[in-house]
């Protein structure tokens, strides 16, 4: 992990389809239910990197909590800036501060 604030550029390597969380105390038995929350995940596609927090493209997170416990799955956001990105193995779209003209790594 990079130091200070470049650690919220790292791409997430790895997607988790169902992993159960530890949980630290107890959970009240009528707490059930999903949270989901979505933010940046995926900083680069092939040789061009994302240069903004904004520009990250989205990855779903899903926390299932039900029986005491919490489940915990990720995936990236089906959008077209991701799906275009996964076709052509490079930024495709301008983004709030990534031109793909320019957005090789270096």
């Amino acid at each position: 992990m990079r130091p200070g604030y470049a650690s919220g550029f790292e791409t997430m390597r790895s997607l988790v389809n169902d992993r159960p969380l530890e949980v630290t105390g107890q959970l009240p038995d009528w707490l059930r239910g999903t949270l989901i929350r979505n933010g940046p995940g995926i900083f680069e596609a092939g040789p061009d990197r994302l240069r903004h927090w904004f520009d990250g493209l989205a990855v779903q997170h899903q926390f299932e909590l039900g029986q005491g416990g919490v489940h915990y799955r990720s995936q990236p956001l089906q959008s077209p800036d991701f799906l275009e990105a996964r076709r052509r193995g490079r930024i495709y779209y301008s983004n709030f501060a990534t031109d793909p003209c320019v957005a090789k790594s270096t």
